[in-house]
């Protein structure tokens, strides 16, 4: 029972929290999962629908045929494993993944059969397959190697008579590469001369609290440091709090603290604590004594959940991937954002129109896009036309995470969005 709730999470991880680790209740927990999950007709259809719409090979190379061969080998051995027989299968199976070869490797594999006239086997096809991408291997490294070669000898810059370094937005040194001909001058008055090039460094990061070669948030000394030495540590230094990276610049890095995703780094949480007021300081708050309510957060009598919800939309490759959304019983229309419509990989539709709120200014959409939902939890489905957004639909909900383990009346509850109080 212990080994068997350290291996699971999730959903999974919930339907048997309310068990306590005893010998007793291990048959009951595995009866629960079971039931749950040892559906054949659900696991044909992933592994069939998986298998079918695999990508067309546009061209000829070793990691595309490879992953073709992995990912249909993986799924026919997956649908025989729940007692199906694909022995049969043969001539089915050859004619739809050919149908997703190039023009060259499918050419290839019919001169390559042993009696083009019979119906091909699923074996000959698999060794075809193994043969061609593993005959394909040495020519994409080799051909790796001589685009590398080539870049590395693209750009002529002025030398220096010191380390040199191009700061990228992240802080960290780029290699400048120049050329030198005999006389140490960088101009190289005929074409004709064959310019020598080199690397002028190759200096590493030094952390700026140790002056060892690697960065501050790896440093054992800065990691041993309380919260608040630090921030103080930091802003000695002239570190960003954000990235831990110094620049001049605004920082460009998109990564936020995963506690309460405010703009400092996750080692620095603890040195930032939130202070829960009208006046905050924070992005998601009004400033002074213009007070706003937020709608999302149990922590006063000022703040409330909003109904949030968690389903399962269905992705381009037949998949579905688990979604959170916000259930608007006031919204006109339905929206999704870019970051998610991506993820997804759907097609959209074009389409001109602006979305605004009270006293928000118009939104431009990105067009449309067709969603198959499903619940998480039954045969529930559903269709829906969204707007595309560029930015997010709504800020955090709830504002910051907070404790449940009071709320028992709530356990065991199968609720839309598990995770309403993250």
């Amino acid at each position: 029972m212990q080994h068997l709730k350290g291996k699971i999470k999730g959903e999974a991880e919930r339907l048997i929290h309310h068990l306590t680790i005893s010998s007793d209740n291990y048959d009951t927990a595995w009866e629960i999962l079971t039931h749950r999950y040892n559906n054949p007709q659900i696991l044909f259809t992933k592994h069939i629908e998986i298998l079918l719409n695999q990508a067309n090979i546009s061209k000829q190379t070793s990691f595309d045929i490879k992953k073709l061969h992995d990912v249909s080998m993986e799924c026919i051995h997956a649908i025989h494993n729940l007692g199906i027989d694909t022995t049969t299968w043969d001539p089915l199976l050859v004619h739809i993944l050919s149908k997703k070869l190039d023009h060259l490797t499918y050419a290839a594999y019919m001169e390559a059969r042993k009696d083009p006239r019979s119906l091909p086997a699923l074996d000959e096809f698999m060794g075809f397959l193994e043969s061609k991408f593993t005959a394909l291997e040495p020519i994409s490294r080799k051909e790796r190697v001589v685009t590398t070669e080539k870049v590395s000898q693209h750009h002529i810059s002025k030398p220096s008579s010191s380390n040199s370094f191009r700061f990228m937005s992240t802080g960290r040194p780029s290699i400048n590469i120049y050329s030198h001909n005999n006389t140490g001058h960088n101009k190289i008055d005929k074409p004709y001369q064959k310019p020598f090039f080199q690397a002028v460094t190759t200096k590493t990061y030094k952390c700026p609290q140790c002056n060892q070669d690697h960065d501050l948030f790896k440093c054992n000394q800065f990691i041993d440091l309380s919260p608040k030495s630090k921030l103080a540590t930091v802003t000695k230094l002239n570190i960003c709090p954000n990235c831990l990276y110094k620049h001049d610049t605004n920082c460009f890095s998109t990564k936020r603290c995963k506690e309460c995703n405010s703009e400092h780094n996750t080692m620095l949480h603890d040195a930032f604590p939130i202070k829960r007021s009208p006046q905050m300081n924070n992005k998601n708050f009004a400033k002074s004594a213009d007070k706003r309510y937020s709608a999302n957060y149990v922590a006063n009598n000022d703040e409330m959940l909003l109904t949030t919800i968690q389903m399962q939309v269905l992705s381009s490759d037949g998949s579905y991937v688990t979604l959170r959304a916000l259930l608007d019983q006031g919204s006109q229309i339905t929206m999704i954002t870019e970051s998610a419509v991506q993820l997804l990989g759907l097609p959209r539709e074009h389409l001109n129109a602006s979305v605004a709120g009270i006293g928000e200014s118009p939104n431009q959409s990105r067009g449309k896009v067709l969603l198959d939902c499903k619940s998480l939890r039954n045969d529930y489905e559903f269709v829906a036309e969204a707007l595309i957004m560029p930015r997010k639909i709504v800020r955090n909900l709830p504002t910051t995470s907070f404790d449940i383990s009071n709320f028992h009346h709530l356990k065991n509850l199968p609720l839309a969005d598990p995770d309403y109080n993250t």
